[in-house]
């Protein structure tokens, strides 16, 4: 089991923590050189991370042949992802009489607006399958190694390893998700009538409101595990006051709204099944 906690938590790792800019550029870019090379770079990240973290309490070769395993289904689910999304793109960046007659328009296009939302969610589901069944396919051989010693109470580093997973998932992997949901939204441009001007909000977050949409994901699920529901609303609240003078024009109230509501969210669904799995 402990095997399996530490896969998924290289897992988060890399994907939510060591993922830069850059290489999340080079990942979408459409020159497939560059897409190639965005994904071999990430690749070789998942790899380093999980050999690292379990070359501690496994022999070398159990190690490295998970770790080699890993890596390339990894690699190889990130790169049909990313070409599929550079499909659809393509199909619906083209003019409206061409697209019509496109197969994959006609099938996909209930689900146009929602597409990245969907395929985050199946990539994550699709690493974490991969993760446990070869996982499930493995022998797994421990080594001699002293460090090995960390593992000798199972249950206390069990649940350590559930709550870096859980925490780590909803505060950081919530990010990207809440980052996409919002940049699917259609925003509309909010005229002023007093300076009579329009403002369009960006979709972009500042690093600023992504920190702080990690610290809240991070305090509810951690009051959520202490069953002090009622402190959430106070979160609530602290933001609402923060942001008291915007809230005043419509579509900023609709955008803010909307990203703290999935956060809160979140970190409840997170709290909650944290609390679950670390008292059954």
């Amino acid at each position: 089991m402990v095997f399996l906690q530490l896969a998924i938590l290289s897992h988060c790792l890399a994907d939510f923590i060591f993922q830069s800019n850059d290489i999340v550029q080079l990942r979408k870019s459409s020159n497939l050189k560059k897409c190639l090379k965005g994904n071999i770079i990430h690749a070789i990240i998942v790899f380093s991370i999980l050999f690292t973290f379990l070359i501690v309490g496994y022999k070398f070769e159990t190690t490295l042949a998970y770790s080699l395993l890993i890596g390339l289904f990894h690699f190889a689910i990130d790169l049909i992802k990313n070409l599929l999304s550079l499909k659809i793109k393509s199909i619906y960046d083209r003019p409206i009489c061409h697209q019509k007659t496109s197969f994959l328009y006609i099938i996909l296009s209930p689900l146009y607006r929602w597409i990245n939302s969907l395929i985050f969610i199946i990539d994550q589901i699709l690493h974490v399958a991969v993760i446990a069944f070869i996982w499930g396919q493995t022998s797994i051989q421990s080594s001699e190694n002293i460090i090995n010693c960390i593992y000798l109470n199972k249950n206390s580093t069990i649940d350590i390893l559930n709550y870096l997973i859980i925490y780590l998932y909803v505060c950081f992997g919530g990010r990207f998700f809440i980052n996409v949901v919002i940049s699917e939204l259609y925003l509309q441009p909010y005229k002023n009538k007093a300076m009579n001007v329009q403002i369009i909000y960006p979709l972009e977050k500042t690093s600023a409101s992504d920190y702080i949409g990690i610290f809240e994901r991070f305090i509810i699920i951690t009051l959520v595990i202490n069953g002090a529901y009622q402190a959430i609303a106070f979160i609530f609240t602290a933001k609402s006051i923060a942001r008291f003078r915007e809230l005043e024009e419509k579509y900023f109230a609709q955008y803010y709204l909307v990203g703290t509501l999935f956060s809160t969210s979140l970190g409840i669904l997170g709290g909650i099944f944290l609390k679950y799995i670390i008292n059954k």
